[in-house]
């Protein structure tokens, strides 16, 4: 069985890399042929959730000395002991560290496995000061079409590009729609005022609404964002509006149990990389109202088809997109083959295909 070591900053635990990791591991094993590790830069933070990590072997890097670079030295120590042991068939760096990790363990080595970075976020949030760490990486795989251009943009030969986008499980649970006098919208994942999931530009816009509405909140944030959108809420008229459901271990079956019929799932950050709520939603036919932030909306909405894409802080453009959402219900199913492409069996075989080519 060959090894694909995945390396990077240690991860919460309930975001949506953890989610993909996860499945890219499953999946990958479901195989026979391949087993996925991790190897995190970062010392184990006992406040995290490592729950999702139970069926993974991974292994945390450890701060002997009490600066943080020491921890990244751990983890070169440990990668170098596995590239002496046991190397990997394929090393994947997720982050710039890991990208950092990996060329200090293959300092001095003759040979080395190929090094792959496979960044969850647009590369507008990378630091120019880490350019140079990413086009020395041998492959990059691409979450999102915007991803492919970004990469280019640095110099990054197209050859050296492969787009994988994110593994869907297929679902049968089936939405349907909400009469158009009573809409009811669902927003599922971190709570932020403001911040990368921006969630008083979702108020403003269902403010604009002429038609009486409910938004279901399903995930967890910290006080002061939640008291700041309640105030929000109360001041445009619409804090009795608002469901807040809280953090729940299996969001999806919850809100399935819960809430059968809804208009839209919504999504107003400010940057993704390829937002896994969108094709959640779509597996269980439920269109999606999102801003066309970079990176990955776009490479899963079709305008009017599955949902509605309108521009980042046009409020204005929000309220018109939620309205037509309400307008024309959908059809579940013809929601759910809208992502065939991005489902488990589509995404396995792209990666197989890319194993191969690298040899």
């Amino acid at each position: 069985m060959e090894r694909i070591l995945l390396i990077g900053n240690r991860t919460k635990g309930r975001g949506g890399m953890e989610t993909v990791f996860k499945k890219f591991a499953s999946l990958l094993a479901s195989t026979g042929k391949y087993q996925v590790e991790i190897l995190f830069v970062r010392a184990k933070n006992p406040r995290n959730h490592h729950e999702w990590l139970e069926n993974i072997p991974h292994q945390f890097s450890t701060r002997p000395l009490p600066f943080r670079a020491a921890e990244l030295f751990s983890a070169v120590f440990l990668l170098k002991k596995q590239l002496k042991n046991h190397p990997p068939k394929l090393i994947i760096a997720f982050d710039h560290n890991g990208l950092k990790v990996a060329r200090y363990a293959f300092f001095g080595q003759r040979t080395h496995p190929p090094l792959c970075y496979w960044r969850h976020f647009g590369l507008q949030t990378l630091r120019p000061r880490n350019y140079r760490l990413v086009r020395e990486a041998d492959y990059h795989f691409s979450i999102s079409d915007a991803g492919i251009s970004d990469m280019e943009a640095l110099g990054i030969a197209r050859e050296k590009i492969f787009p994988i986008y994110n593994p869907v499980t297929r679902s049968n649970d089936v939405f349907l729609p909400t009469d158009v006098s009573s809409p009811e919208f669902l927003f599922l994942g971190r709570i932020t005022f403001e911040g990368q999931k921006n969630l008083q530009e979702l108020l403003r816009g269902l403010a604009g609404l002429a038609t009486p509405f409910r938004l279901h909140l399903v995930g967890e944030g910290k006080e002061k964002d939640i008291q700041a959108l309640k105030q929000l809420a109360a001041e445009k008229g619409i804090l009795e509006n608002l469901v807040w459901h809280g953090w729940q271990e299996n969001a999806w079956q919850y809100v399935s149990q819960h809430l059968p019929k809804l208009t839209a799932c919504v999504l107003t950050s400010q940057q993704e990389g390829f937002p896994m709520v969108l094709c959640e939603a779509m597996a269980r036919g439920l269109i999606c109202v999102s801003a066309d932030c970079p990176t990955g909306p776009a490479d899963i909405i079709q305008q009017g088809h599955n949902g509605y894409l309108y521009p980042p802080k046009d409020i204005e453009g929000l309220t018109a997109a939620l309205e037509a959402a309400i307008r024309h219900p959908y059809h579940p199913e013809a929601v759910k083959q809208s992502i065939e492409r991005l489902y488990d069996e589509q995404y396995l075989a792209r990666l197989e295909k890319i194993f191969a080519q690298l040899g």
